[in-house]
């Protein structure tokens, strides 16, 4: 019966047309000969070319040597004239979920590119030439446009790429070979740390963060036109940010100078090093009536004179709401938030012991502090041991990933402890370790680098049990399996002879994802109609016979018309049929 029933629903039910494993018919005309499959796969970019690897890296699908996407230059930063490089410096990837991925190519010089890749088979489809060192790149899938934040721009002593005119430039997605748009944020200047925000939930919005001064920048996403600065208190420049689509707020950190006895204590060698003098405003040398040799900006990330967190800023009226600080004893903050919006994580130059845990609050109102994270990396005070965080978010796990440049494990926490954790009640939770090698290794992942450039990178292959983490320092991947609980991840397999990894991304199909959602739902609907009592199952039958019934009648008084008309009769249906309308087997 509840066979039957289901099969009768299923014919009600048709599924849309597609192109098995291609976005389009385009695609499929153009690339039907490839017996390949790129999407949920795990894409690597490293210094010796593009992997895509199997979910769980059991398999290379994809492989591009550096050769193949990669111009042979010369090394600007070899100590010695003369010596070649051909590494692509991919260091940021984005998939547009349709048909790209995009993939920044610089050779670290002036010229710079963005790889284009097929997301269906992994083919290399060319480059676009975009502004000098072009370094972050973010998509916005409500106009279907990648933008890309340059960080070199023409000065006395280098060259820059033809197409440079601007801080930021934007790519349609849906045209390629279209021109690119410029945006010149704020003027010509030389080589700063810049960064971009786009986001889906402020779709007319676009945020430009740079070191170069203590502004961040409004720009309309539509006309593209930079329409409003808005000065950072406190603070010489902006780069490292979360934001939140939940209430719509950023974290922005604060930027400071500092001495140099709060980066190296007592005067010592490296303090004649110290090219400028600055005032310093914060922390146990904070005197803005005097001079200090020091620095300004990324060099002071983590020094005594980190003391002032980050700010809460709201995207809908472009005000700052409030300042986080640092946990007690610890030196800087770097913001993390999780992907829904719903918590926000900050961690600390204290060696990477601590994480503060804030809750999103209502847009316009401050986020609440609900606890602490202990995840003990127990590296040096001042330094940043959080490097990269992943987040695993289904229907039955909220879990984050912590890795350390300075640590061979990783760290897996519970995010739900937080659920009923306010202000009034915190919560304070320890993270368990799962070391990345069976055997304790000397090399750390990546060395300590204080402003912030090197990261040890985290990935989850979403819908799968499995968390992928890099180790440039010994050229190696590292694939994590998840368990019941976090207790029971870990480490199910290395590999070897991945030559500096540069960025990890896992490309999925967001259609495809969003038709197997429904799917899946349909399913869960027939599910609970076959779990039904009897009674109802035979009510869907005794539906469908009685339709069955009455189109019989009307066959067989058809056919007594026609006898008695003197027409030849309809044929009468065969015992096997009527068996079969009966529900009886032949």
């Amino acid at each position: 019966m509840k066979f039957f029933a289901s099969a009768f629903l299923g014919l009600l039910t048709t599924s849309p047309p597609s192109v098995e494993g291609y976005a389009n018919q385009w695609e499929a005309q153009i690339y039907n000969d490839m017996n390949v499959n790129t999407v949920n796969k795990m894409w690597v970019f490293s210094q010796d070319g593009v992997r895509v690897f199997e979910p769980d890296g059991s398999n290379v699908v994809v492989y591009h040597k550096n050769t193949e996407v990669c111009e042979v230059i010369e090394d600007p930063w070899a100590e010695a004239p003369g010596v070649m490089q051909e590494d692509c410096w991919h260091m940021s990837a984005v998939n547009d979920g349709e048909n790209y991925v995009f993939i920044n190519n610089g050779n670290y010089v002036e010229d710079s590119y963005v790889d284009v890749f097929s997301m269906w088979n992994g083919r290399y489809l060319g480059n676009i030439p975009v502004c000098s060192l072009a370094y972050n790149m973010m998509y916005s899938p409500n106009r279907r446009e990648l933008w890309v934040d340059c960080w070199l721009r023409p000065g006395t002593d280098n060259k820059s790429n033809i197409t440079d005119f601007g801080n930021v430039e934007v790519l349609s997605t849906q045209n390629i070979g279209a021109p690119l748009t410029h945006i010149d944020v704020h003027g010509f200047d030389t080589h700063n740390h810049g960064n971009i925000l786009v986001h889906e939930s402020i779709p007319n919005k676009a945020y430009r963060f740079t070191m170069s001064n203590s502004n961040i920048y409004e720009i309309h996403a539509g006309s593209k036109r930079v329409l409003e600065e808005i000065a950072i208190d406190k603070s010489v420049g902006s780069y490292e940010y979360a934001f939140s689509p939940m209430n719509k707020h950023i974290f922005i950190r604060i930027y400071v100078c500092c001495a140099c006895e709060d980066l190296y204590g007592d005067y010592s060698a490296e303090c004649t090093e110290c090219g400028e003098t600055v005032t310093v405003t914060f922390g146990p040398r904070g005197n803005t009536d005097v001079e200090q040799p020091g620095y300004c900006g990324k060099y002071c990330r983590g020094s005594q004179a980190d003391t002032e967190g980050v700010w809460e800023f709201d995207t809908a009226t472009n005000t700052f709401i409030t300042q986080h600080k640092p946990l007690e004893g610890a030196h800087g903050t770097k913001p993390f938030a999780t992907p829904r919006g719903d918590y926000i994580l900050l961690g600390h130059g204290d060696g990477g012991n601590g994480v503060k845990v804030l809750k999103a609050g209502a847009s316009g109102k401050a986020s609440t502090e609900i606890g602490v994270i202990n995840l003990d990396f127990a590296a040096d005070d001042g330094t940043h041991a959080v490097s990269d965080i992943a987040f695993i978010e289904d229907d039955d796990k909220n879990i984050a990933v912590f890795t350390s440049t300075l640590n061979n494990h990783v760290v897996f926490v519970d995010l739900s402890d937080f659920d009923d954790a306010t202000a009034a009640s915190p919560v304070t939770v320890d993270g368990v370790d799962v070391d990345l090698f069976e055997e304790p290794q000397e090399a750390i992942g990546i060395t300590h680098d204080i402003r912030g450039i090197n990261v040890r990178r985290v990935r989850w292959a979403e819908g799968t049990p499995y968390v992928w983490v890099d180790s440039q320092f010994t050229d190696q991947l590292h694939v994590i399996k998840l368990g019941e609980t976090i207790s029971d991840a870990k480490t199910i397999k290395t590999i070897d002879n991945v030559a500096k990894t540069r960025q990890m991304l896992w490309v999925n199909n967001y259609q495809l994802d969003a038709m197997s959602v429904t799917e899946a739902a349909r399913l869960s609907r027939l599910n609970e109609i076959e779990d039904k009592d009897d009674n109802s199952v035979l009510a869907i039958v005794g539906i469908v016979l009685a339709a069955a019934a009455f189109l019989l009648g009307i066959v067989n008084l058809m056919m007594s018309k026609n006898s008695k008309s003197g027409k030849e009769p309809t044929p009468t249906p065969t015992p096997a049929a009527e068996q079969a309308v009966n529900g009886e087997s032949a």
